[in-house]
């Protein structure tokens, strides 16, 4: 049982760790902005964006997943196939929680 919680933990933060270049280099630009120009108003602002950005990039890691389990190679795969492909990752349900549970649990098995 720990076995299998700890793979679900370590593929839940693959899965996170997919966009941090993009995640790093915003949160930096925000607490620069925050820091020059001050105030709570920016400081909730960057609190929406990352929240955004963050739901973003977890779909965009999910999506990358469904191409790749869909025949797409990793070496070919680009910004815009991860676009497109979320519409139809979304389609089946990919994106919902219990499939990507079920998802996860099969790789784990």
């Amino acid at each position: 049982m720990f076995e299998r919680a700890w793979r679900m933990l370590r593929n839940g933060g693959e899965s996170l760790l997919e966009f941090w270049p993009i995640k790093v280099a915003l949160s930096g630009i925000s607490a620069a902005w925050a820091y020059l120009f001050g105030g709570s108003e920016e400081i909730i602002a960057a609190a929406i964006i990352f929240v955004a950005l963050d739901t973003l990039t977890k779909w965009a890691a999910i999506t990358k997943r469904w191409l790749l389990d869909h025949g797409h190679e990793e070496d070919t795969l680009r910004f815009g196939d991860m676009v497109c492909g979320f519409f139809h990752a979304w389609a089946p349900g990919y994106l919902s929680s219990s499939e990507l549970r079920r998802h996860w649990q099969q790789q784990n098995k």
